[in-house]
């Protein structure tokens, strides 16, 4: 490393988004996804098998990210 170069500073987090967890019910793989709003057919990315998904109410991906400003309030103090 040359001595011109600055070292970088630790990088904040932007914005986060929620992911939520299925379990195939062909081969039990998990399946994440981000915040599914909205009813679908989701397919396994390991069997291929297709099923419906519960998707999850926006309103409350949205209180959890406000009450988490999103993400910022999560921050490890030590590294501020």
């Amino acid at each position: 490393m040359s001595d011109n170069v600055r070292p970088l500073d630790p990088v904040k987090p932007s914005d986060m988004e929620l992911l939520f967890i299925y379990v195939c019910p062909f081969c039990s793989c998990r399946l994440n996804l981000l915040a599914p709003t909205v009813a679908a057919i989701v397919q396994c990315g390991a069997c291929g098998g297709k099923f419906p998904i519960v998707p999850i109410e926006s309103n409350t991906a949205n209180f959890v990210k406000i009450v988490l400003n999103n993400g910022m309030a999560a921050i490890d103090a030590d590294y501020m």
